[in-house]
C-alpha cells in the first residue's frame, strides 16, 4: 500500500475517534440544566473595546436589560486608545447608568500587547466575585449573567457560552461563516463536556476573579499578539472545573466578518493561537495535528490524480458523513439550521480551507486593531 494511503488511513483514524469523542461529549450537554444559586453573587461584566462605535451602543444597551439584580452587577467597558467616538458612547452611557464604569486607556502597555492589557486594567478594577467577558461587536441576551452565574456550581472556576454568528442578509458568505463558527464551536462544546480543554472563546465566557489573580492574569503570554481567552481557560482548568453552558439564554450573537478576506484573515488568527495551547495545553494538538493531516492529504490526492483510488474516495465520504454528524448534533444542541447545500459545501471545502487557516496561523503576524 503506497504510504500516502497509509497516512491518509491513520490520520482518518485518529480524526474520527476524536469526533466519536465529542459526540459523547454533546450527549452529555443534552442532559445538563443548571440550578440557580442560592444566593447572587456579585459579578463584573468586563468588555474591552478599540475603535468599536459601529457595534458598542446595540451591546451596552443589551447589558443595561439584563435581568440580573442591579445591586449585584456592574459593567466595566474599556476605552482602549480609540480614535473614533468610542470613549464617547461609553462615557454617555456612564452618565444614565450607574451600573456602567468607563475606563479610559491612553498609553499602552509593551509588556502586555493586544487586548490582554485592556482586559487586565478591567479586571483588576471588578468588584464582582465573577468576572463574565464578551466582545463590543456581541449582543447578549437579557439573561445571559443570569444563565452564566447559574452555570457556575461552587466547584466551576469558569463557563464558556455558546456564540453564533449573525447574518446580515442571506449571501454565502455570512451563512458560511455561521456553519464554520457553529462547527467550532460545537466540536469545543463536545470536548469541554468530556472535561478536555480545547480553547475558550472571550464573546461569551465567566471566571472567578481569584482564579485570574492564581494564575498570575496574562503575564505569561504578556508578548502574544492573541490568546487570551485560550490561555485563560486553559490556566484556570488547572486549578478548577471549566463547563460548557448549553442553556440558550446564554447564547451571544456575533457580527460576521465583512469580506471573504478578512474572515480568512480573523481564521489565520485564531489559528494563531495554537502558540498557546504548545506551551500550556498540548492534548488538543492532537486532533488539531490529525485534523491538519487528514485534509492535506486529502487535497494531495486530489491534486495527484496518480493517487485517486477507491480507498480515498471512501476516506473522504465517510469523514463527511461524521463532519456532517456532528453539525447535525450541533445544530439541534444549538438551535440552528443550515441548508443540505451549505452543509455539503463546507465539508468539500475543508482540504483547502484547513491547510490554508493552519499554514496562515503560523507564518503571519496579527494585531488586535492595529
Amino acid at each position: 500500500m503506497p504510504i500516502p494511503t497509509v497516512v491518509l488511513l491513520a490520520a482518518l483514524g485518529g480524526y474520527l475517534a476524536f469526533l466519536v469523542y465529542f459526540i459523547a461529549g454533546l450527549i452529555k450537554l443534552q442532559r445538563f440544566r443548571p440550578s440557580p444559586p442560592e444566593t447572587r453573587p456579585p459579578v463584573s461584566v468586563v468588555v474591552a473595546a478599540r475603535n468599536e462605535a459601529q457595534h458598542l451602543a446595540s451591546l451596552l444597551t443589551a447589558l443595561k436589560q439584563q435581568d440580573y439584580p442591579a445591586d449585584k452587577i456592574e459593567f466595566i467597558i474599556v476605552d482602549d486608545r480609540s480614535t473614533d467616538s468610542t470613549g464617547t458612547i461609553i462615557d454617555s452611557f456612564s452618565e444614565k447608568d450607574g451600573r456602567f464604569r468607563p475606563i479610559h486607556i491612553k498609553q499602552a502597555n509593551p509588556e502586555m500587547i493586544g487586548k490582554k492589557w485592556a482586559l487586565t486594567c478591567g479586571i483588576e478594577a471588578a468588584a464582582g466575585e465573577i468576572i463574565a467577558t464578551t466582545d463590543a461587536d456581541c449582543i447578549p441576551g437579557k439573561s445571559w449573567v443570569a444563565s452564566l452565574v447559574a452555570a457556575m456550581q461552587p466547584e466551576v472556576g469558569a463557563v464558556v457560552g455558546y456564540s453564533a454568528v449573525t447574518a446580515r442578509g442571506q449571501g454565502l458568505l455570512d451563512q458560511y461563516q455561521q456553519l464554520d463558527f457553529q462547527a467550532l464551536m460545537t466540536t469545543n462544546a463536545g470536548s469541554l463536556a468530556q472535561r478536555k480543554i480545547v480553547s475558550g472563546s472571550g464573546q461569551n465566557l465567566a471566571f472567578r476573579k481569584q482564579l485570574f489573580s492564581a494564575i498570575d492574569g496574562f503575564k505569561q503570554i504578556g508578548r502574544f499578539e492573541s490568546g487570551d481567552d485560550t490561555f485563560l481557560v486553559t490556566a484556570i482548568a488547572r486549578q478548577a472545573k471549566v463547563i460548557f453552558n448549553p442553556d440558550p439564554r446564554s447564547f451571544i450573537v456575533t457580527a460576521p466578518s465583512p469580506t471573504w478576506l478578512d474572515f480568512i484573515r480573523q481564521r489565520g488568527r485564531w489559528s494563531h493561537d495554537i502558540g498557546i495551547l504548545i506551551r500550556h495545553h498540548r492534548q488538543p494538538l492532537v486532533f488539531l495535528g490529525l485534523a491538519l493531516i487528514l485534509n492535506l492529504m486529502i487535497l494531495i490526492h486530489l491534486l495527484l490524480p496518480g493517487c485517486w483510488n477507491s480507498i480515498f474516495w471512501k476516506v473522504w465520504l465517510i469523514k463527511m458523513i461524521f463532519d456532517g454528524l456532528v453539525i447535525q448534533i450541533g445544530q439541534q444542541l444549538f438551535r440552528q439550521k443550515f441548508s443540505l447545500g451549505l452543509k455539503i459545501l463546507w465539508m468539500l471545502a475543508q482540504p483547502l480551507y484547513i491547510p490554508v487557516i493552519g499554514i496562515m496561523g503560523r507564518c503571519t503576524t496579527f494585531k488586535w486593531k492595529n
